[in-house]
């Protein structure tokens, strides 16, 4: 985090200099010493894009935010696995975004050809460059911003007169950000659409097992009252292994407003506004989700062939194992593993890192137990 205390030159005052630098500086003072005898895969520093190009009434910021670059860039020379990144404007408009608004910096940011980003964007950016950076150690320090090249070159020649941008360079520039752009927006597609089929799968699981509870003559739209640990009796859930995953189960509807707890009486609950489930509407819910969403074909069925054995699995008359592995067999949770977006980016990092590890000893048996 940082402070801005924005001030032309001749106006500075050494509090306010002190105030800024000290935000920076004394944290990672604070963290390079407690760290000082600990092997770190890797330290990654956040600065500014002011760093770079600078901002008029900033200098204070501007300088604090450049001594992070240089200190990260001293560990790197002594062999510290290490890269700062100069973060462009954000798109958020809380916290330090949301001052740098009001104080029209994102306006100059477009101007120079930096326009914000959105919090996935810079998700996905960290993402690549920390991958980056373990593929090639020479990463040291990187600009994450939308840039428009066109507005961009200009202002970073006159920052830095000494980087030539020219022919085989701006060639080469633009191939890498064509090719940045290219990734970045695949991928922010693929986790956009994960996240929000995740969150479908949810409803559905919930109101999965609120059948459950429906067909147990609970929880229904005419009901009152439900009483956890009477029901739970009721039905003879096996308290000792399963009852915590029971109440997690009420504490999910509770969530979706569908009950309300009572005051001072603990386990029993006002039942609200909830839906009556019905077997059809169930399937036609499955039905659209696979279709919409057809990497969570597997999840959707693992999940409702759980769902029809809830209760014997809760009163501890089958093992949930038996339903998830019938009879040995992965078939069930197999497809969870498989064409899903956020799970192909972690397996192909395993994938680099297994690869690396048998090109550095070449002939040496692996074992890999389990991926």
């Amino acid at each position: 985090t940082g402070q801005m205390q924005d001030a032309l030159f001749g106006n500075i005052v050494a509090k306010h200099v002190q105030q800024i630098m000290s935000t920076k500086l004394d944290a990672i003072q604070l963290i390079n010493n407690r760290f000082a005898d600990t092997f770190l895969s890797l330290q990654v520093g956040f600065g500014s894009a002011v760093s770079i190009i600078g901002s008029p009434g900033q200098g204070s910021y501007s300088m604090s935010n450049a001594c992070i670059d240089g200190f990260l860039a001293s560990l790197k020379r002594h062999g510290n696995p290490t890269f700062v990144v100069s973060w462009g404007a954000w798109a958020d408009q809380s916290g330090l975004a949301g001052m740098a608004q009001q104080r029209g910096t994102l306006q100059r940011l477009e101007r120079a050809g930096i326009s914000p980003l959105q919090p996935s964007e810079g998700l996905i950016a960290l993402h690549h460059l920390v991958f980056a950076s373990r593929k090639d150690q020479q990463v040291s320090h990187v600009l994450a911003a939308r840039l428009n090249w066109s507005l961009f070159a200009p202002v970073l020649q006159r920052s830095s007169p000494a980087l030539s941008i020219e022919g085989s360079s701006s060639e080469k520039i633009d191939e890498f950000l064509a090719t940045v752009r290219n990734i970045t927006v695949a991928s922010e597609a693929n986790v956009a659409e994960t996240i929000e089929g995740f969150v479908k799968l949810s409803d559905y699981c919930t109101l999965l097992l609120l059948q459950q509870l429906q067909i147990q003559d609970a929880c229904l739209p005419t009901s009152t009252h439900f009483d956890v640990n009477k029901f739970a009796e009721d039905v003879d859930v096996d308290k000792e292994t399963y009852m915590r995953l029971f109440k997690t189960f009420i504490e999910a509807l509770e969530r979706y407003s569908w009950l309300e707890s009572e005051d001072g009486n603990a386990g029993v609950y006002r039942v609200l506004d909830v839906p009556q489930v019905k077997q059809e509407d169930m399937a036609a819910m499955k039905d659209s989700l696979v279709s919409q969403y057809q990497f969570l074909s597997g999840h959707a069925h693992l999940v409702s062939t759980c769902a029809e054995s809830y209760w014997p699995i809760l009163t501890g008359k089958v093992a949930a194992t038996a339903i998830m592995f019938p009879g040995g067999s992965n078939d069930l949770v197999e497809p969870m593993y498989k064409n899903n977006p956020l799970s192909d980016i972690y397996n192909e990092q395993v994938t680099t890192v297994v690869l690396e590890y048998l090109k550095k000893w070449p002939g040496k048996k692996v074992r890999i137990v389990e991926i």
